[in-house]
């Protein structure tokens, strides 16, 4: 099962606010006929595109059959085997994670033998944590 990311007004004021400032820069430059206004704001505008429009659409967490996968944007990529989950819980933190709000759960898991955390923020935060401790037990029993 597929959750999006919860997203919260801040993030959205941020994104919109930003879009905002390069359209005013673009607008200036083409205004005042002031060429490097114009290409900076073009080089900020598809930049800040290219990096930010993947993030809001493609920042979700899977349950497949045997992992939780967690993708952000086309650049960040976890899969974690449900055997490697050591904890679930509700833990709210301003750390820099796949998660596109502060309402956030800790998944606390083991990677080469290492102890590892990572930060999601699902939309649906009580039916994922269900489904998602559904998953680490049938795997325990098996």
């Amino acid at each position: 099962m597929k959750y999006k990311s919860k997203i919260d007004l801040f993030i959205h004021l941020c994104f919109v606010l930003m879009l905002v400032c390069m359209v005013w820069m673009l607008a200036d430059g083409i205004m005042n006929s002031n060429r490097e206004s114009i290409f900076s704001g073009i080089i900020l505008l598809i930049t800040n595109a290219a990096l930010i429009i993947p993030i809001w659409f493609y920042t979700y967490y899977l349950l497949s059959e045997k992992a939780l996968i967690i993708r952000c944007g086309i650049i960040l990529y976890y899969t974690i085997p449900y055997e490697n989950i050591i904890s679930v819980e509700e833990k709210g933190t301003l750390i820099s994670s796949p998660a596109m709000s502060l309402d956030r759960i800790r998944i606390n898991y083991k990677k080469k033998n290492r102890n590892k955390k990572v930060y999601i923020s699902p939309k649906y935060k009580t039916e994922f944590i269900n489904e998602l401790n559904k998953l680490i037990q049938k795997e325990e029993n098996k």
